[in-house]
């Protein structure tokens, strides 16, 4: 079931389909993109959501399950996957993806770029590889071009874009055939340097990795990863709209173990003569 959705003026005047995309395999994943997709529908109601998995599978949140041939690698199936997406504009979210509001404006950057993506919450040039990155990866990419995170991506459906993913694709394989189960972060960014594309950057607020250190500033809207309790979770780090910053939330722990739930405000609560207070803990 797709939508269709009027595209802005600076892409002429013709309809495009827009909508959300899942890719999950096994049944633990494929139950997990169910809950993701359910707050998709609760915050972006008329937005299609599409689910690529091993198996066949039924959830009331999303409208399009499709099963396809999965590999040796999840990681590498994910990427084969996300070039075929079936919409003109794809909004990519990972199965561990929570949505808090709707995130409407995402989608409208490819009006004026042909993809958005966060960063990676680490700035290393071999993405936090134990092993060096094959030379055909890392060579020519300066350490200051960052890594990426491909677990929120929106993106048109494009000439470039697709000669993109066939380069992410290709470089993939060819780590996987050298690192088994490898990543596909470090090779997106390889890919994404030596493209043409015009991308954008999504900023934490939209896509908030909390289980490692991080910074934000006003409502988090995005959140991306697991935890035992994501309501806490949400509550705390929503907690106020001033600039903070976060000790990083791992999956095994409970925020209520981490004092004052691990949030630093970088400016008092509140300031109501103009002039910024010391620094505080914010709570509950």
């Amino acid at each position: 079931m797709t939508t269709n959705t009027a595209v802005s003026a600076t892409k002429g005047e013709y309809f495009m389909t827009v909508g959300a995309l899942y890719v999950a395999i096994g049944e633990q994943w494929c139950r997990e993109a169910g809950a993701s997709a359910a707050l998709v529908k609760r915050h972006m109601p008329g937005l299609p959501v599409t689910l690529y998995a091993d198996r066949h599978w039924s959830s009331d949140s999303i409208d399009d399950v499709r099963v396809m041939q999965a590999g040796g690698n999840p990681l590498l199936s994910k990427t084969l996957w996300m070039a075929e997406a079936p919409y003109d504009r794809t909004l990519f979210l990972d199965t561990d993806i929570t949505l808090c509001e709707s995130i409407d404006e995402l989608l409208t950057l490819c009006d004026r770029f042909d993809l958005a993506v966060p960063h990676a919450p680490y700035r290393l040039a071999n993405m936090g590889l134990a092993a060096p990155l094959p030379d055909f990866l890392s060579a020519g990419v300066p350490d200051c071009f960052p890594g990426m995170n491909t677990g929120l991506l929106v993106y048109d459906r494009s000439p470039r874009v697709s000669a993109f993913f066939k380069t992410w694709c290709e470089y993939h394989k060819q780590h996987c055939s050298i690192t088994p189960q490898a990543p596909s972060q470090p090779s997106f960014r390889s890919a994404l340097y030596r493209s043409d594309l015009r991308f954008a950057i999504i900023p934490e607020e939209y896509h908030c990795r909390f289980v490692y250190p991080f910074k934000v500033s006003g409502r988090v809207r995005v959140f991306h990863g697991r935890h035992p309790d994501m309501n806490l979770v949400v509550r705390r780090i929503n907690h106020c709209p001033l600039p903070r910053v976060g000790v990083g939330y791992l999956v095994e722990s409970d925020a209520r173990a981490i004092p004052n739930g691990g949030i630093v405000s970088l400016v008092e609560d509140s300031f109501q003569d103009g002039t910024p207070g010391s620094r505080g803990i914010v709570g509950d």
